[in-house]
């Protein structure tokens, strides 16, 4: 929706509201939050030499020296390292709160300028230099909220941003309704489904944009039980096909200091289950907490795209976690772990290699330790063995506080990879320090981590070795209108 249509839509909110009143008063509060980042990587290149020159039949060989090349007429192709890419990507965050006096009428805003330096067109959306993340006016009494504008909606079945409305009710029955609507946007574009940034990328791209409605209900009978229900649907603006259409619920049962909760997602278009989860945690005394949970997973696709006529396949999994604390608090432990089993995929290995592995596992420990309230040491360790990707490493650090808002850490990573299809076999080094501090109003946060790769299993053509800068500035702007008269609101 274009902008001038947004402002509109949120004009429209307005006619319906009361007149102003003295009890809230008038102002502008929020943040501005700058985010400064450097990523060193190198571009990607491809080369070639003559399938003549290349040892070996067929499409897959190996070079003298061990590379590993792809050949197809009179050619034999491989990538290799180009040269550095420094980008500096600049990000000016602004949420804005606005009171205008009438009582429980706010206005909000989060509004994003990006620009980029050095290669920017390696980072994704340096192109759109300006964007509403979020606008919207609201109307909130003590039993109905109604809001108008560009709205991100968080239900069971994710985050999705659209231009419309919604209206919350709360009954006396301890049941809250959300019905909610407007022009869908791509999660994680903020765009219209007729944009191309999807057709740059995805042949088979959407043609028409999409409407979306639905509506999410939470009850909470007492305080031990909570359920939820959400509906959602997406169709085509002109023609009115399907894009999807999903359902989820979850509840939560306390009994006592144990908590059971249950999950499902289900997509009503392909008839699939896409998530059905059961987790239990119990304390079971002396410092000691068990958790874990079973889970059935199918990976989703909305119907406009064609991945999801693969028959993606999923699996199911079993997880479990144990967690310690001291009776002083200064020393944790935990250790947890999973098994997956992967459905049928309907493939076979080639001739002469394994058996195509179908399942996974992964094992974790890891403790705390604080020597004073301000000195804490941290570490883990984890395993992930599964066929074509597994990795086992560990991380570790130091953090020191000096104040509220303003410590210092180090930070240093280490892990190998085997069996690794996309990068082949290696191993990874990487160590860094990370602070935040308080200047005057604002806070100030910053990291910068190095990482050394190295090769064991094919010879050194991709540098993957990189460094990474991050500074944020977070500068808060105005105060509530409402706790300067008082708090009477």
């Amino acid at each position: 929706m274009t902008h001038r249509k947004l402002f509109l839509l949120a004009l429209l909110g307005l006619l319906f509201l009361p007149s102003p009143s003295a009890a809230q008063g008038v102002g502008v509060n929020g943040k501005a939050r700058t985010y400064v980042s450097y990523l060193q990587v190198r571009d990607l290149v491809q080369d070639s030499v003559l399938a003549a020159a290349v040892p070996g039949e067929g499409s897959q060989r190996t070079l003298e020296d061990g590379t590993r090349v792809s050949c197809a007429d009179q050619w034999c192709r491989f990538y290799r390292s180009g040269s550095d890419v420094g980008m500096v990507p600049f990000l000016q965050d602004f949420e804005l709160n606005a009171w205008s006096g009438i009582t429980g009428l706010r206005g909000y805003a989060h509004v994003r300028f990006r620009q980029p330096y050095g290669e920017g067109s390696f980072w994704p959306r340096m192109d759109s230099e300006v964007e509403a993340l979020t606008a919207y006016v609201e109307y909130r009494r003590s039993n109905y909220l109604v809001k108008a504008g560009r709205i991100w909606e968080s239900t069971a079945l994710g985050f999705y941003n659209y231009d419309g409305g919604s209206f919350q009710l709360r009954l006396p029955t301890q049941l809250d309704v959300n019905l909610y609507g407007g022009l869908s946007l791509v999660r994680g574009l903020n765009q219209l489904y007729h944009t191309d940034l999807i057709g740059n990328v995805e042949p088979l791209n959407p043609k028409e944009d999409a409407y979306l409605m639905g509506f999410h209900t939470r009850w909470r009978p007492s305080p031990m039980v909570t359920a939820s229900f959400t509906y959602q649907r997406e169709t085509t603006t002109n023609t009115s096909d399907l894009y999807s259409e999903r359902i989820a619920g979850n509840a939560r049962l306390l009994v006592k200091r144990a908590t059971m909760d249950v999950e499902l997602k289900y997509d009503l278009a392909s008839k699939n289950t896409n998530l059905a989860r059961l987790a239990l945690a119990v304390p079971l005394g002396s410092g000691l907490r068990a958790s874990g949970e079973i889970k059935k997973y199918t990976p989703y696709f909305d119907l406009w795209t064609i991945w999801g006529a693969f028959s993606p396949v999923g699996f199911n999994e079993t997880m479990g976690r144990l967690d310690w604390m001291g009776s002083t608090g200064r020393v944790s432990a935990r250790v947890y772990g999973s098994y997956r089993q992967y459905g049928d995929t309907d493939t076979e290995a080639l001739p002469g290699r394994q058996t195509i592995r179908d399942d996974a596992w992964r094992l974790a420990a890891g403790g705390r330790y604080a020597i004073r309230d301000d000195l804490i040491f941290d570490g883990e360790y984890r395993r992930d063995v599964g066929y074509g990707s597994s990795r086992s490493g560990g991380d570790a650090s130091v953090q020191r506080t000096f104040g509220p808002g303003k410590y210092l850490a180090l930070r240093g990573t280490a892990f190998e990879t085997f069996s690794e299809f996309r990068v082949g076999s290696g191993r990874v080094i990487g160590g860094g320090v990370q602070g935040a501090m308080p200047l005057w109003t604002a806070n100030l946060q910053a990291s910068a981590m190095f990482y050394k790769h190295q090769e064991s299993d094919q010879p050194r053509i991709l540098d993957l070795n990189q460094a990474r800068l991050n500074f944020i500035l977070e500068i808060p702007i105005g105060s509530d209108p409402g706790m300067a008269r008082g708090g009477d609101r």
